[in-house]
């Protein structure tokens, strides 16, 4: 019985290996064998899909004005708090902890306070100094507390 189960093993991998070779093969002779068979376009559709249609390209104020939510600013003012690790140590070239004056500050407080005139209210967001996000003016990701060392204040 375990030699039948055995034989049978042999047959059923080198079944799967000829399948997988045989792949290979004709995906290397034609890769478009590959796929599925694509059906044309209507020529309608075809004509219409090689016209490109110009469109504005908004400056990056006006995306961000685009994708804002103006009911959330309406009747409310947004404040972004900052506290910055300014010390007289770091403006002294002697120092260990010295900086030099494009890389001097860092925010370590980030609190954004929305104060809603209708409700009376106001909301506290503390943004978490650890935060990766794009600075405007610089490429990559950076912490949010470069901020001031990268983009400048």
């Amino acid at each position: 019985m375990r030699k039948t189960w055995t034989i049978l093993a042999c047959v059923l991998g080198a079944l799967v290996l000829t399948y997988c070779i045989r792949t290979l093969y004709i995906v290397g002779m034609d890769p478009a064998r590959a796929f599925d068979t694509v059906t044309p376009l209507p020529e309608k559709t075809r004509a219409a899909a090689a016209t490109p249609t110009p469109e504005v390209t908004l400056s990056p104020e006006e995306a961000l004005e685009q994708q804002a939510d103006a009911d959330f600013m309406k009747d409310r003012v947004n404040i972004l708090l900052v506290g910055f690790d300014q010390s007289p140590e770091r403006e002294d070239e002697s120092e260990s902890v010295y900086r030099n004056a494009r890389n001097n500050y860092r925010s370590d407080v980030l609190i954004l306070a929305a104060v809603d005139f209708d409700a009376g209210t106001v909301h506290l967001i503390s943004i978490p100094r650890d935060t990766y996000t794009p600075i405007y003016g610089t490429r990559g990701r950076w912490k949010i507390n470069a901020a001031f060392a990268k983009g400048g204040v």
